[in-house]
């Protein structure tokens, strides 16, 4: 009869990067590629502990991989060799994840989506309990304005800054006027009915107003 593989310990603890305190929650897979066996163990504030020999085989000189992770914050890996002491050691830091493979339409088809996710803002961790703050900029617009007599707007356009007068990259308002030319603006009315930055403002006589 085989002898049984006596009693080992893998243990370890996983951090997330620039942290030195224990992750909590992470979930750590032990997998040895020798022998074809895998645990999986759930991190506390002790870390992770798995428990080989009573039925889980292991033999000195197996190839074993530990792989930890935890939704949002990353995954780490470590490959390393068995030795016949009761217990190894490993810590692994979790790094943030950069690509993501989503399918499309066939199975083989792959679409590579490279991003970076957040996870702490002036030394608070960013959660639904405390959100990131957003914060919204004006754009700084390059405007043009064609008088009417009394110095009343007619036309007015917008656009970036150095955007050439020939260019279809404006937006153009008209300024609707009671007697239409002398007496304040009492409304406003857009090229082609919209506010789309798609206008020629040498051309803006010759729009659709709505």
């Amino acid at each position: 009869m085989p002898v049984p593989s006596p009693p080992k310990t893998i243990y370890g603890k996983i951090f997330r990067r620039n942290s030195d305190s224990n992750l909590v929650g992470a979930t750590v897979t032990f997998t040895n590629t020798t022998q074809n066996n895998s645990l999986t163990f759930t991190t506390t504030e002790n870390g992770y502990l798995f428990e080989l020999g009573g039925g889980v085989e292991w033999a000195e000189g197996d190839s074993v991989t530990l792989f930890a992770t935890k939704q949002y914050l990353g995954q780490a890996s470590f490959t390393f060799i068995l030795d016949a002491s009761p217990g190894q050691s490993n810590d692994l830091t979790l790094l943030e994840p950069e690509t993501y493979k989503l399918p499309v339409d066939r199975e083989e088809d792959q679409v590579v989506i490279r991003k970076a996710v957040l996870i702490n803002y002036r030394g608070e961790d960013i959660n639904s309990s405390n959100p990131l703050p957003v914060f919204m900029l004006k754009r700084q617009l390059t405007k043009k304005m064609e008088n009417v007599p009394f110095g009343q707007p007619l036309y007015l356009g917008e656009a970036e800054p150095g955007t050439k007068t020939s260019s279809a990259k404006w937006r153009i308002r008209k300024m609707e006027l009671d007697d239409g030319a002398n007496t304040s603006p009492t409304g406003e009315i857009w090229a082609n009915g919209n506010t789309d930055f798609d206008k020629v403002w040498d051309n803006r006589t010759d729009y659709d107003y709505s």
